[in-house]
């Protein structure tokens, strides 16, 4: 069995960390707009589109020659902290909007 390097795994933990904040805050602005069944029918959509967006990214840069080089991954994955938080606040504010125009 091959053995990580101490960067290589908390990077792996720490990628982990970032797509369970992003998907948990789409999960949960998705289940207060749409409730619980629809929400369950939507979420594998919501993490199978970006996957699918992702891969055809990468497929379309290496088709055109262009390589990911290590620091070019380690800038990107730099600044993924800031994405995530933008991406929980305007989750958050989606949030608060739709419990605003709720009427229970």
């Amino acid at each position: 069995m091959e053995k990580y390097q101490h960067s290589e795994f908390t990077s792996f933990i720490a990628l982990g960390v970032l797509l369970s904040l992003i998907f948990g805050t789409n999960s949960i602005v998705m289940l207060f707009k749409f409730g619980a069944e629809k929400t369950r029918m939507y979420l594998f959509v919501s993490y199978a589109v970006p996957g699918a967006i992702i891969a055809f990214i990468f497929s379309k840069l290496s088709e055109m020659g262009i390589v990911l080089t290590q620091q070019t991954i380690l800038k990107l994955f730099a600044f993924s902290p800031i994405f995530v938080i933008i991406w929980m606040l305007i989750g958050y504010m989606l949030s608060a909007r739709i419990m605003m125009k709720k009427e229970y």
